[in-house]
């Protein structure tokens, strides 16, 4: 009996696989950033993405259907912490357009852009980091295994470097620039794929509140003066009038499904 359940479940799955493969469209996302990227939400409370989207598994190196929790512990990235904004997109994009979509997250908890505003060894984006060359790493290889170009950077990350900029560490140019170079290397190296951020939310401290509103200022500045270059979602500052917080920081389900939802819509109309 147990062997004929496990019959099934693989046939259910190989079929899933070959029906979703027979589609002519196809797209790949990179999420990439820190906590919220990475997702601190509520599985249960996350669509089912596992009919035609899959994510790229770097220890196992192959696509696997798409559910929370997303990501691994591997090459210095993290596994959400429970759920995340990712199935949302994806069965979100794939309900508007038809397309496979494959994702490949990069996110690490607690990273900083700026190499002074990082805490505790946690893990620097910028100058002097490692989590950028890593990216372009596991990226490379998920676009190889999907024979796919890239067609968004979804970032989502600024908290770390929120607090540096309250607590006068950096200025707000120092964040721009840092952030300017980070998006000159990944539109350098995936020149089809556009970069697409969503804004930094805020915090219950009044003022590392005031550095988070600085970073989101940075963030429309870059956008606004770029080519391929948006901000895909700019509602993160309500979350806390609309108890969507898990805690002073972190997005909970119903925020995280909504970024999720509406970035598909973002990126589809690009």
């Amino acid at each position: 009996m147990k062997n004929n359940i496990l019959v099934s479940f693989s046939l259910i799955l190989l079929f899933t696989i070959l029906s979703c493969s027979t589609s002519p469209d196809k797209v790949l996302f990179a999420v990439a950033g820190q906590s919220n990227a990475r997702g601190a939400g509520d599985s249960l409370k996350s669509p089912d993405a596992s009919h035609c989207c899959f994510e790229y598994d770097s220890r196992a190196q192959k696509f696997i259907p798409l559910k929370d929790p997303v990501g691994q512990y591997h090459m210095g990235f993290q596994k959400s912490r429970n759920g995340s904004f990712t199935p949302s997109l994806a069965s979100n994009f794939y309900e508007r357009t038809g397309a496979n979509v494959y994702i490949v997250q990069t996110a690490k908890g607690e990273s900083a852009l700026h190499p002074k505003a990082e805490q505790k060894d946690w893990g620097v984006w910028g100058t002097n980091g490692n989590l950028l060359q890593k990216s372009f790493q596991k990226i490379d290889s998920a676009q190889a295994k999907a024979n796919l170009n890239l067609r968004a950077i979804i970032w989502s990350q600024g908290e770390n470097d929120g607090v540096a900029i309250a607590q006068n560490k950096i200025s707000i140019e120092d964040y721009k620039s840092e952030l300017n170079q980070l998006i000159d290397q990944y539109l350098a190296r995936y020149e089809e794929a556009d970069f697409v951020i969503v804004s930094t939310g805020t915090h219950s401290n009044k003022l590392k509140n005031e550095g988070f509103s600085k970073v989101r200022k940075a963030q429309e500045e870059v956008a606004n003066k770029r080519e391929r270059v948006h901000i895909g979602y700019n509602k993160t500052h309500t979350f806390a009038d609309k108890d969507w917080l898990k805690d002073p920081v972190h997005y909970n389900q119903k925020a995280l499904n909504d970024i999720g939802k509406s970035l598909a819509e973002f990126i589809d109309k690009l």
